[in-house]
């Protein structure tokens, strides 16, 4: 009922109309005294609903993480084809591969300034695109500079790495598809509020570093209004990631086994390989068994 009151500019929190009702609810109760089971068990139905929408608070890590293991993509990819502590694989399609590869709060972190790393392989022609992420919890849609003591030197790390890397720049001929611009860098502002048995996504904006720094520079904060029209929501971030339309350009995997390489961080990506060529061993088995050779 709360998401077909509400509108763009007056969003109606289902926890208000709950309260509503109880308090409408605790009057008829003062009054009436007896043959009030009925009412009794309302309330207490709307009591449980009222403890169910309101959010808790959420620590960056426990974000982080609630996204990393979110259970709901299976319902999209299927289940990993591999996973562990530091990254997910799961298969796209026979020779796509999506990983998601965890950093924070590990060495490679603090190397390159990145909480998130979302990798997507094509194994046709051995080729990868990606996007780095910085997580940052934020207060009532505002993050301040001065609120995060290493967020400067975390943001210029991304930008070190891979922004002046050009990982963001797109291909030097004139491009046929429909994309956003290539950025690789994201800082990913996220509420801290939560709740916390959430099947979706956690709330929070990518916004690019380029755009990041520069708001950074001029306002020393980022605000939901500052970053509305230079940013992505969460909730469609990861679908236009997964689509090409956003995040870096296409590179070798070899240069990106290079990147990690020369940043003394452990790439993994033979297990890409291994894991590709499995579900592409079990496609043409289903095949062969669907003609019944």
């Amino acid at each position: 009922m709360a998401e077909a009151m509400s509108d763009e500019n007056n969003i109606v929190d289902p926890i208000t109309l709950i309260q509503e009702e109880l308090d409408n609810l605790e009057k008829v109760l003062k009054t009436k005294t007896e043959n009030n089971t009925f009412l009794k068990k309302r309330k207490f139905g709307l009591v449980a609903a009222k403890e169910y929408f309101t959010p808790r608070t959420q620590s960056e890590h426990k974000s982080l993480n609630h996204d990393f293991y979110l259970r709901t993509r299976e319902d999209f990819f299927g289940k990993p084809i591999y996973e562990n502590d530091h990254y997910r694989d799961y298969a796209i399609t026979k020779d796509k591969v999506l990983r998601l590869r965890l950093l924070h709060p590990d060495k490679d972190e603090a190397i390159l300034g990145v909480d998130l790393v979302y990798e997507h392989f094509n194994m046709e022609n051995e080729t990868v695109r990606f996007a780095h992420m910085q997580y940052k919890t934020w207060n009532n849609n505002t993050l301040y500079e001065s609120a995060s003591s290493n967020m400067r030197s975390q943001l210029i790390k991304m930008k070190h790495h891979i922004c002046d890397s050009k990982f963001c720049e797109g291909p030097d001929e004139k491009r046929g598809e429909y994309r956003f611009p290539y950025c690789a860098a994201f800082l990913r502002p996220t509420a801290k509020l939560q709740h916390s048995d959430s099947k979706l996504i956690t709330s929070g904006y990518h916004i690019p570093l380029c755009q990041t720094l520069a708001l950074l520079d001029r306002d020393g904060k980022l605000t939901k209004k500052s970053i509305k029209e230079k940013s992505i929501t969460g909730s469609i971030f990861e679908e236009l990631f997964v689509n090409n339309i956003a995040g870096s350009r296409w590179i070798t995997i070899e240069k990106l086994e290079q990147f990690y390489y020369e940043k003394g961080i452990n790439s993994s990506l033979n297990t890409i390989r291994i894991h590709a060529q499995e579900v592409d061993t079990y496609g043409e088995y289903d095949k062969i068994k669907k003609r019944g050779d």
